[in-house]
């Protein structure tokens, strides 16, 4: 049977479409949502931050880029991921930036609270395990 549909080269094709009729019209069907809330629909803690902040900027476009990857802990990804936040922070219109690289944590001093850089000023193999760690470890 195979030898017959190789000498029939129409036949073969027809064989083809029939076979891929289904994926075609499986693929016609599809739809791609880039609203906040499809893109945020698996991730309900930053869907809900992501509401929360869209409700007090009252009409101010919010834009939430979350990524989830062991490999966002290394020099090379923080350099990348410092270099796209002030990139944004350079476009005009744009109020602020919170980046992984630019957050900071309040840090008890005296009686009083000052903020200071999450990340430590040396990116060494340790300071960053120690990072890894800690923010691997939140209970979000």
């Amino acid at each position: 049977m195979l030898e017959y549909l190789l000498r029939r080269p129409w036949l073969s094709f027809a064989v083809l479409v029939a076979a891929c009729a289904p994926l075609i019209w499986a693929t016609a069907a599809l739809s791609l949502r880039s609203g906040a809330g499809g893109l945020l629909e698996g991730d309900p803690r930053s869907r809900f931050t992501y509401e929360m902040v869209e409700k007090s900027l009252h009409g101010t476009c919010v834009l939430v880029v979350v990524q989830t990857s062991p490999e966002v802990f290394t020099r090379e990804s923080l350099e990348k991921l410092r270099g796209i936040s002030e990139a944004f922070a350079a476009l005009p219109d744009v109020l602020d930036v919170k980046s992984f690289t630019h957050s900071t944590i309040p840090a008890r001093r005296g009686f009083g609270l000052v903020m200071e850089p999450f990340l430590p000023e040396e990116w060494t193999d340790e300071n960053l395990a120690k990072v890894r760690a800690f923010s691997s470890g939140i209970p979000w």
